[in-house]
């Protein structure tokens, strides 16, 4: 019987996590996005960053766009674009998580530009969205549920975050993967 107990500590520690972390439909992002009230973006892919082998979910992003299955066409000036970061962590399981996790969601930029971000990005949790979006002659736009870090930022900063989740060293391989799966 003890030898059983820690077996069952574990598998009920578990389903607790799982319990307390499970997604209602509700919590899902959009099947399509709207930037600046005309252009319609469909989710081309989505993933789920995780820690704790799995059991904690930190976020999940979404990749939207209209180019279909042209990657190509992601790198250009004039195709539309967003990224939706989901925050799924919260507060409660803080000594169970990297308390640090949330600076993955900042691309390498110059040091001003990553200290501006850090700031907007340092206490994001459930159930807080961040929306970097790409509209063609407005420029690229950040937002941090309400707020907005950056209003007018240049195709290079939409190119960085996409260069950070999709490009040659991605933040995570999963996660490029799933971003990419339906591209």
């Amino acid at each position: 019987m003890l030898r059983s107990l820690p077996v069952l500590t574990l598998t009920a520690a578990i389903v607790a996590s799982s319990a307390v972390l499970a997604q209602t439909p509700a919590d899902r992002p959009p099947e399509s996005i709207e930037l600046e009230g005309k252009t319609r973006l469909t989710r081309a892919g989505r993933a789920v960053r995780t820690d704790l082998l799995g059991l904690v979910e930190l976020y999940e992003i979404s990749l939207y766009t209209n180019t279909g299955t042209d990657r190509a066409r992601l790198a250009l000036e004039e195709t539309p674009k967003a990224l939706r970061i989901d925050v799924r962590y919260m507060p409660e399981l803080k000594p169970r998580v990297r308390l640090d996790w949330w600076r993955e969601l900042v691309p390498t930029l110059t040091a001003p530009a990553q200290a501006h971000l850090n700031a907007a990005f340092a206490a994001v949790r459930k159930p807080d969205v961040v929306l970097i979006a790409y509209a063609p002659r407005r420029g690229t736009s950040i937002r941090v549920n309400e707020g907005v870090p950056v209003s007018e930022g240049g195709h290079d900063l939409m190119i960085a975050f996409f260069d950070h989740w999709i490009g040659q060293r991605p933040v995570s391989e999963e996660v490029k993967r799933a971003l990419l799966a339906a591209l």
